[in-house]
Formats: C-alpha cells, structure tokens, sequence
C-alpha cells in the first residue's frame, strides 16, 4: 500500500485476509506489480475450466468471460441436458472454436461427481479452474420448512462444494470460486434454507485456504435479467427498489469477479445498493453493528418514524388522530407493497385482497410495531384486515382515544358486514377462510 492508503492497509490487516506482511510504501508501486494487478488471473488457452450449474443462466455468463479471457477449453456440468438458449449459446461458443463439453450429473451425488472427474481428466486438458454456480430455491417461512426443503437447498451448496473440492483440490487449480449469495450476510425474507446454505459455503471458502486452496466465496446480490431473480415478481423487485437494491449488469458482475480473482480476496459481496437507503428501509435509525462502516449514520437522514408518529398522534387535534393513524397505516402498507401511492389503498380494501401474504403480513406488523413503539398480536393483520379496522383497533387500543359515536357506528357497520360475508359462504369457503388463518398464525409464530 501506498503511505496515503495507511487506513486501508490497517483495515486490510484487520480482517486477516493478508498472508505474511502489509507493507507501506513512500514510492510508487513496481510495474510488474500494477501490470499483474491489472491483468488480473490469467486464463490459459491449453488448461480447462470447469463450471458447475454451467448451462444456468449465470454459469454460461461466466462461461462467455472465461472465453473472453483466453479459455479455449471449457467443461459445463448440470443435473439437465442443455436446452433451449442454453443448448444454442454452447452451439454458437463451438462455432467460435471453444472446445465445450457437457456432462450431465448431479455434483452433489458423490458418485456422479467422481464419474465427471474420471471423464474429464480422460478427455479434456487439465483442469486449472473451478467455478461452482449450481444452486436452487425452495422458499417459504420458517414454520413450513422442514429437513427436506432444506436439504435439497442445501445439497448443491453444501455436498456439491465438498465433492468438487475433494475432486479438484490436487490439480492445485488456479482459483476455486464458490457462487455464494448476499441472503447468507443479509439475511432474505423467506429463504433461511437458502441463506444457511450459502453461509456454509462462506465458511467452505476459509476452510479451503487452509489447505493451500485459492478458494473464493463470491456473495452475489441480484443480477439483472439473469440468475435466479428472473423468476421474481415485478412487485418485488419494485420492493428491492425502495431498499435500495438494483440488479446487476452481467458485465459489471464480470468485471467485479476479476477485480476479486486479481486482489486474492478470500470472500467478497458483490451487489449494486444504495446502502443508506436499505438501512434506512429495514432498520431505521438502529444500524446494526456489521453495517456501522459502510455508511456514516450522519448521511442516513433517517426520519424517527417512532418519534414522529408519537408525536404527530399527541400534538393532532382529538378529531383528526383517526385519519393520521389511517394515513400511516396506509403508507406503511404501500412500503410493504412496494407501491409508490398510499392513497391507492381503500380504506375498507383487504390488505390480502391487495396481495399482501403471510410474509409480508409479519413485515407490516413488525414495521407498527416500531412506529407505534407497542406489542402488537402476530395476528394483527388477519384480525383488522383493511386501513379502516386496523386504525380503530389502534387507536382505541393502543392510544386510548375515545372515539367519536360516528366511528364507533362504522365499526359496527365493518364487523356486521364481515358476518353478512361469512353467512354467504359455503362450508368449503369457511374452511378455507379457517386454514388460511391457522397458516398465518403458524407463519407468526
């Protein structure tokens, strides 16, 4: 490091991640130094690379940059035949002159790990890197996940890192990048399955160092148009946004993954964000520790959502409280929604009618609960299910204000129209109306 970068070599140093000295320089850096650092790893035409979860959307893309880079030799494994874009982009990588091989099998089966290895090393040169980008998504909250939905998020993750690793680790292969996922550093509503699963290979990736393995977990966020992500929903993704998250261009993505083979890094997250907007959307003005040095707290402009409403509720007219807790709650289930207008939500609406589900139901409760600073029943949202029910529920409950005859009258007038609506259900309906509820009662516990 240069004498000017002394803070970044302390914080360099700090995170272990250096192997002997950290050495400080008052001159410029040698130029075979700075050309190695620009070159980044260097691929070899006469080696292979293999890639797991190859004919994926991200496998291939990283397929392209290694043939970008210099390979002429590249191996594709999947538990699938290649299809469709995928079977023609291999086709069109041949006709460039790329000698691509296919094999189908299942890295996390020892023995379909052994058989590719075994036919790998008969018909293709030397393996000099590996890159494992096999993964797949089984989401739900924690009450519905069970040993099965975790395992079979987890055996790609987890077996298929360690069978990889112990097939290749004597070939002393260049690199050996692990395709892990932001969910592990996160976290990611719906996903501890997946979250745990990539944890496990962050931890693989230290573990590899210390048997002299070049070993990198690389912490993905979400890539535009590719990857996993191409099957979320577009309200999601307008979620994302509010928080600050942007999908990734598939060459940025690159161009960062070099940047991490050239620096040596053993672990790196890469993702587009805009990180006092995600603080500020999911943690108000509480940074956790871990993200404390990414963003300084001045520059947040954190609004005290929990202090404003208070005070907001004391100092407005008895009159007018009623409206101000709608108007939150509205505004508060628009965040959740990710849509951008609150007064788009009725005030009788259903807030399921309008597409919030169990998830998205514990994520509007958490969010009052912090605003009104009161401990609010897992079941909040299915008991007062529209801006109206739940603000008189509110304020009568939580605020203590005495309601005028008026809103009392409505609120009579809701739950008689709940009863007329339940009379006119079949028993069928009725049962399905009752597991929805256990479900959701279950999803908050």
């Amino acid at each position: 490091y240069k004498m000017e970068e002394v803070s970044d070599a302390f914080r360099y140093m700090a995170q272990a991640k250096h192997t002997g000295k950290v050495v400080l320089t008052t001159g410029e850096a040698k130029k075979d130094e700075t050309e190695t650092k620009e070159r980044g790893v260097e691929i070899r035409e006469d080696k292979s690379y293999l890639i797991t979860g190859g004919t994926g959307a991200l496998g291939m893309e990283t397929a392209r940059w290694l043939i970008e880079k210099g390979a002429k030799n590249l191996v594709l494994t999947g538990r699938r035949e290649p299809s469709g874009g995928a079977a023609a982009a291999i086709e069109e990588l041949r006709d460039k002159g790329v000698n691509v091989k296919t094999i189908r099998g299942d890295v996390s089966r020892r023995e379909d790990m052994e058989r590719m290895t075994d036919e790998i090393q008969k018909s293709m040169p030397e393996v000099k890197g590996v890159v494992h980008a096999a993964g797949v998504l089984d989401d739900g909250v924690i009450r519905e996940q069970n040993r099965e939905r975790f395992r079979a998020v987890m055996r790609p993750k987890v077996d298929g890192a360690w069978n990889l690793y112990r097939s290749t680790k004597d070939l002393n292969p260049d690199f050996f990048v692990l395709f892990s996922s932001i969910a592990s550093i996160t976290g990611s509503a719906g996903q501890s399955n997946y979250a745990a699963a990539n944890a496990f290979m962050d931890s693989f990736a230290v573990y590899g160092r210390t048997k002299g393995v070049k070993t990198i977990a690389i912490n993905w966020g979400p890539w535009k148009n590719s990857g996993m992500t191409t099957s979320v929903t577009e309200r999601d993704k307008r979620r994302w946004k509010k928080a600050g998250i942007t999908g990734i261009t598939s060459e940025k993505a690159m161009s960062d993954l070099e940047k991490v083979l050239a620096d040596d890094m053993t672990q790196a997250a890469i993702l587009s964000i805009i990180w006092p907007k995600y603080l500020q959307y999911f943690y108000d003005r509480e940074i956790p520790p871990f993200f404390k040095e990414l963003v300084n707290k001045k520059d947040l402009n954190v609004i005290d959502k929990k202090t404003a409403l208070l005070d907001d509720m004391e100092n407005a007219a008895p009159g007018e409280r009623l409206s101000l807790l709608q108007s939150h709650i509205r505004s508060e289930a628009a965040a959740v929604l990710g849509m951008d207008k609150p007064d788009q939500i009725g005030l009788r609406e259903g807030f399921f009618d309008l597409g919030i589900d169990s998830l998205m139901a514990v994520e509007l409760r958490n969010r009052l609960e912090k605003t009104t600073d009161a401990s609010l029943a897992s079941t909040l949202i299915f008991d007062y299910p529209t801006v109206e029910k739940l603000a008189i529920y509110l304020a009568v409950n939580i605020f203590s204000i005495q309601l005028s005859d008026n809103s009392e009258e409505n609120e009579k007038e809701t739950v008689d129209d709940d009863l007329s609506e339940l009379d006119e259900l079949s028993e069928d309906e009725m049962l399905d109306l009752l597991d929805k509820k256990l479900d959701l009662l279950e999803d908050m516990e």
